[in-house]
């Protein structure tokens, strides 16, 4: 006897399977990728508020040594006014 043409052809069954495997396949695969993006994401702003703390702590030490700059420029000026 001949073999059947649809030898080898999945099932609708087997098809529906599949298809639930991949579609399965497929959620996990978003789902690792959104949380691989929030994770990027926290780590970039964790980045930019340590940048923006490092900057403010420069800029606020910088005017703390320019104050006393300022300040020691006026003893002096006080000091050279009093002799």
């Amino acid at each position: 006897m001949p073999p059947t043409l649809t030898d080898g052809i999945p099932t609708p069954q087997q098809v529906a399977a599949q298809k639930a495997q991949y579609a399965a396949a497929l959620d996990k695969q978003l789902q690792e990728a959104l949380a691989t993006v929030k994770k990027e994401s926290e780590i970039e702003k964790q980045m930019i508020k340590f940048n923006a703390e490092k900057n403010i702590a420069l800029f606020k030490m910088q005017m703390e040594e320019q104050e006393a700059q300022e300040t020691a420029m006026v003893d002096e000026r006080a000091i050279f006014q009093t002799l």
